[in-house]
């Protein structure tokens, strides 16, 4: 008997395919890659092109790790995967192709009808799909990050690979290429921003050119000379992005109603008329089809009204109503906190395509395409051919059995979605393509693009989950208000226009008719700049208080009238807000809490700011390790006078808990324990119930407080249990019981 999947897609379908997605995660690793993390959307960008596999993609807000402290992925990302799709038609084979691999190899001279280069997520597994040479991939800040200290141990050094640039037009860029073996060469130029009324959105350059170099891709073995030039035409060019939108981190984990499997991630495109082909403009009126599908004509009501953003060409996602879940979900309420775990719209909007290489202007009719399904009905090259997936990029092409140029989402087209629906409609994998050049040897096509992502920050989502949950008399005494469905869904709506607005905004800088990468840093060098980044900062846990040491900015210090000081208690994972507790002038590099507790860990984040009060990037000088206040060290040990915080130490986030805490942040700690009223010198012994000793540690401080990792002395994660510890001193000795819960 086959089990199915709650989606209708057979147990061990989806089993062969999450398989192939690990492929995918081994074979991902081979590129290098490059973060852009300095204003609210972060994201990673390759140098091979395709990116995100784990939940890196399209993060916002940025600054949120998952719950599992589980190394560097982030919660709230908006994307799975980013690939691509190449094709040209009667392409000739080299002279020399021992380095290809490809589903069906022929000689030199042979002329592929339909000519396929991809790496997009249903593909990449399979053959065909390493036609890619990788390149070259550098990050440039406008203001490097901050080298941070805490208690003398160095934080996570910055990522920079190509240096500072302080006449640089954004806060960061990265700059990529890749090649493949079609003779294409690609370069992707990514920019980003901290200013506040920017820093929701990338902007991308792309530049493709036909060098001819075909050889050598980095999945075979087979010597090659990879400077060698095949010149030939590349006809009836088309590129496409590939974009499985999902929501694969809280919403899933919580609810486990998220993604395609469950039906309820909805993808759109706006910008041209699905029937006619014509140019439209853009409006909000998802808010309207859903009224209109649940009878509630109330949410279109108020701010909730159907708005107009003019002339956008863009694809976009959001989290609706699952199915497999009870009760309406769009954007995937906490069952118990009510917080707002999938609240992000998602987006990429075309700004400029090239006419053709001798015409820079801005060709109306592009994209060609946007059409999307289930990843697991995409075409396969080694399946269905070269053609096929080719023809999935042109208008009114096949697609799984579709040939709508402009598809809508099933919401605006009316018809079920979700578990038991057409699968197309529980599908979110894209195509979103441009092309129909001719690119002669040694010519090239320009293409600029935003990526964006609007909806509803971090503390917006813990408001609402309170007005959701908390009792009548709990929001009296907050001075809340009840937010009934209505209001959450006419509020959850609004994130449309909040996608467009971001993209409204880039998009008037840029302007259609920018196509060479110069021009376009002109015009994003008109957005205001935010002030350099403090060169070092040192924290340092003292006597009942903690220590903050800065330098001033290495370039451009002259922009800095002040410094801030924010402040986070008790996380490390984002969720606890961070609070101003100290503005102070350039002339003052220091700064001391007093206003902290023992026992608890403390987060800061250090800002310079400038004359227009606009601050630095809050991710550049941010302390990824907490720091604590210590005791006075004890002349006397006793067991009534040594504490170890926390006990139990719960590496889980117990729900339960949480629940009997109404909302409150959940708490996130280090992985770590800490003794309290120790004397200057002592040893710290950890043993097991029955006698095994686990771990010693030395502690010789001015201080009363010593860490321990959780580690054996083998340098081994400790277990879940219960342990017994015993302070030794010649003040002294204390015993003491330790749990442990992972």
């Amino acid at each position: 008997m086959t089990r199915t999947h709650q989606s209708g897609v057979p147990t061990r379908q989806v089993n062969r395919f999450i398989m192939c997605l690990a492929l995918l995660g081994i074979c991902a690793s081979m590129a290098n890659a490059a973060h852009i993390r300095v204003g609210r959307l972060w994201d990673e960008y390759s140098n091979a092109g395709n990116e995100a596999w784990g939940g890196t993609c399209m993060v916002w807000p940025g600054g949120f790790w998952k719950e599992d402290l589980g190394g560097e992925k982030y919660s709230h990302s908006s994307a799975s995967y980013r690939g691509f799709l190449y094709g040209v038609t009667n392409f000739t084979v080299p002279p020399d192709n021992a380095s290809w691999e490809m589903p069906s190899d022929q000689p030199p001279g042979y002329v592929y009808p339909f000519f396929v280069v991809q790496r997009d997520i249903r593909n990449t597994p399979q053959a065909n799909s390493y036609q890619l040479i990788n390149g070259t991939i550098k990050l440039i800040y406008k203001s490097n990050p901050t080298a941070i200290t805490t208690d003398g141990v160095a934080n996570n050094p910055p990522e920079v690979s190509g240096g500072e640039d302080p006449t640089l037009c954004a806060d960061a860029k990265i700059i990529s290429s890749w090649r493949n073996n079609m003779g294409l060469e690609t370069v992707r130029t990514a920019y980003a921003f901290a200013h506040p009324l920017h820093n929701d959105y990338h902007v991308w350059h792309y530049t493709f050119k036909n060098t001819g170099k075909y050889c050598c891709s980095s999945r075979t073995t087979a010597a090659g000379n990879p400077n060698a030039q095949y010149s030939q035409t590349l006809t009836d060019f088309y590129f496409s992005h590939s974009m499985w939108y999902n929501d694969r981190s809280e919403g899933q984990n919580a609810t486990n109603s998220c993604c395609e499997w469950s039906g309820n991630s909805l993808t759109d495109y706006k910008g041209h008329n699905a029937g006619t082909y014509a140019a439209e403009a853009v409006t909000s009126d998802v808010k309207q089809f859903i009224a209109n599908a649940y009878g509630i004509s109330a949410i279109v009501g108020g701010a909730a009204t159907v708005k107009s953003y003019g002339d956008l060409r863009i694809m976009y996602n959001w989290d609706g109503d699952s199915p497999v879940w009870p009760g309406e979900d769009s954007g995937d309420p906490d069952p118990i906190t009510g917080r707002w775990l999938s609240p992000r719209w998602p987006g990429m909007a075309l700004v400029h395509a090239d006419v053709s290489v001798a015409n820079r202007a801005d060709d109306p009719d592009q994209p060609k395409r946007f059409n999307f399904d289930s990843i697991t009905r995409m075409p396969r090259i080694d399946v269905e051919g070269m053609q096929a997936t080719y023809e999935s990029m042109l208008p009114n092409g096949n697609l799984v059995g579709s040939t709508a140029r402009f598809e809508r989402d099933a919401v605006h087209k009316g018809i079920p979605y979700g578990a038991g629906a057409n699968p197309k409609y529980i599908g979110s994998n894209t195509v979103f393509s441009v092309g129909g050049w001719n690119i002669p040897p040694g010519d090239s096509i320009n293409t600029i693009w935003i990526s964006a992502v609007g909806g509803f920050p971090h503390n917006q989502t813990v408001l609402f989950g309170k007005r959701m949950r908390l009792s009548d008399a709990e929001l009296a005494a907050q001075g809340l208000t009840r937010m009934d469905e209505t209001e959450r869904l006419r509020t959850y709506y609004t994130g449309e226009d909040s996608l467009y607005t971001i993209v409204r905004r880039a998009q008037d800088i840029i302007t259609r008719n920018v196509s060479q990468i110069g021009d376009l840093e002109a015009r994003l060098a008109t957005i205001p700049t935010t002030p350099p980044n403090p060169a070092t900062l040192a924290v340092t846990g003292g006597i009942q208080s903690v220590k903050l040491t800065w330098t001033a900015p290495s370039t451009r210090a002259g922009e800095v009238t002040a410094y801030r000081i924010y402040r986070a208690r008790g996380s490390r994972v984002g969720d606890f807000p961070f609070e101003k507790i100290y503005e102070g002038p350039t002339s003052v590099t220091t700064y001391t809490d007093n206003n902290v507790s023992v026992g608890i860990l403390y987060y800061y984040y250090l800002v310079t700011v400038n004359a227009s009060g606009v601050e630095s990037s809050s991710h550049m000088c941010r302390t990824a390790r907490g720091v604590g206040p210590s005791t006075a060290p004890v002349s006397v040990v006793a067991d009534t006078g040594v504490y170890v915080v926390p006990n139990p130490y719960d590496m889980r986030y117990q729900r339960s808990t949480f629940a009997s805490a109404k909302n409150q942040p959940l708490p996130g700690f280090a992985q770590q324990m800490l003794f309290y009223g120790l004397p200057q010198q002592a040893t710290i012994t950890i043993f097991t119930l029955d006698g095994v000793r686990v771990r010693t540690i030395t502690h010789n401080a001015n201080a009363g407080t010593e860490a321990w990792d959780l580690l054996s002395d083998a340098g081994q994660p400790v277990v879940s249990g219960v342990y017994i510890y015993v302070v030794d001193s010649v003040n002294g000795k204390s015993v003491g019981k330790l749990v442990i819960a992972r």
